[in-house]
C-alpha cells in the first residue's frame, strides 16, 4: 500500500490519517466482508479487491460494497492518452482527484478506496445531518416569534411558554444537525429527552452553554406563567436578556442547520469508549456523551 490521498470532501492537513483510515476499513469492514462472502460462496480467492466502499448509514447497519458494486463518478488521473469508450484498466490510472457518490447514496457517510497504478486513494466523508432539522427549525423559529409577540402585548405568560418551546425545538434542531447526538435526539419524547443530551453535548464545549441555561431558566419561570401555581420570579432585566439569548440562539441554529460554518468534516468533542487512533473510523459504539460509569 502506497500513496494513499484524500480527494474531494476533505480538509487540509488531514493526508497524515490516510493510511490509518485505509488500513482500519480494510481491516474492520472489509476483510470480514470477503470472509463473510467466501462463506456462502459468493467470493473466490481469485478475485482481487481494488475498490472498496464502506458507507455508514446513519438509521441501519453499515454496508460494504466492493469492485463493480460502487457507482458515481471519480475524477482521475490518467497515465496516458485514451480514446472514448477505450476500456480503462488499473494500469492506465495514477491517482484519484475526486469522488461523488451515487445520488442515492449522496449525505451519507463514507470512505471509498480506489487501487491504481501507483498505490490506492481514499475518498472519505463523514458529514451527516438529519433531514428534519429543518422541521425542528423552522418550527422553533415559530415559537419564538409567536413569543415575542406575546411579549409585546405584554402576555408574560404566554410569552414564556412560547419561548420555552422555542428554545427546546431549537436545541433539537441543533442535535439533528451534528451526527453525534441525531440518535438521541430521534429518541427524545420527553423536555429531558432534548435538554439531558443538550446539556451534554455543551459540557463537551460542542455548543454554547448559554443556551443550556436558557433552556432550563425557562423550563423553571414557564410553570408559573402557564398553570399559574405559584408567583413568576423574574429578576429585574431578566426579561429582556432571556429574549436576546433566544434571538442568539436562533441564529446560531439556523448556522449550524443550514452548514454555514463552511464546507469539509466539522470537529466535534466527544468521549471515547475504547482506545482509538487518529485516522480509524468511529462508529456509534465507539464513543458516548458522557464518560461510561
Amino acid at each position: 500500500m502506497a500513496d494513499e490521498e484524500t480527494p474531494g470532501e476533505t480538509e487540509a492537513g488531514l493526508d497524515h490519517i490516510g493510511p490509518v483510515l485505509f488500513q482500519d476499513a480494510h481491516d474492520r469492514f472489509v476483510l470480514p466482508e470477503v470472509l463473510r462472502r467466501r462463506e456462502i460462496g459468493e467470493w473466490s480467492d481469485d478475485i482481487g479487491i481494488y475498490r472498496f466502499q464502506v458507507l455508514l448509514h446513519p438509521e441501519r447497519q453499515l454496508e460494504v460494497r466492493l469492485n463493480e458494486e460502487i457507482g458515481g463518478t471519480v475524477e482521475a488521473t490518467a497515465t496516458r492518452p485514451m480514446e472514448k469508450g477505450e476500456d480503462v484498466v488499473l494500469e492506465d490510472i495514477s491517482g484519484v482527484k475526486g469522488y461523488k457518490p451515487m445520488l442515492d447514496d449522496e449525505g451519507v457517510p463514507h470512505i471509498t478506496a480506489f487501487a491504481h497504478r501507483d498505490g490506492w486513494s481514499v475518498a472519505f466523508n463523514f458529514n451527516y445531518r438529519h433531514p428534519r432539522r429543518f422541521e425542528y427549525l423552522e418550527s422553533g423559529q415559530q415559537f419564538a416569534e409567536t413569543a415575542r409577540e406575546a411579549l409585546g402585548a405584554e402576555r408574560v405568560g404566554v410569552a414564556l411558554d412560547n419561548a420555552f418551546s422555542a428554545v427546546e425545538l431549537l436545541a433539537k434542531a441543533e442535535l439533528l444537525s451534528c451526527h453525534p447526538t441525531i440518535e438521541a435526539a430521534l429518541s427524545s419524547h420527553s423536555h429531558g429527552g432534548v435538554a439531558t443530551p443538550y446539556s451534554l453535548w455543551a459540557r463537551l464545549e460542542n455548543t454554547d452553554p448559554r443556551f443550556v441555561r436558557l433552556l432550563y431558566r425557562l423550563q423553571e419561570l414557564r410553570p408559573a406563567g402557564r398553570y399559574l401555581n405559584k408567583e413568576l420570579a423574574l429578576k429585574e432585566g431578566e426579561l429582556e436578556e432571556l429574549f436576546e439569548r433566544l434571538g442568539e440562539m436562533e441564529e446560531h441554529v439556523k448556522r449550524i442547520a443550514e452548514d454555514e460554518i463552511g464546507p469539509g468534516p466539522h470537529g466535534f468533542n466527544v468521549v471515547a469508549t475504547r482506545e482509538l487512533k487518529a485516522g480509524q473510523i468511529v462508529t456509534r459504539s465507539d464513543f458516548a456523551l458522557k464518560p461510561e460509569e
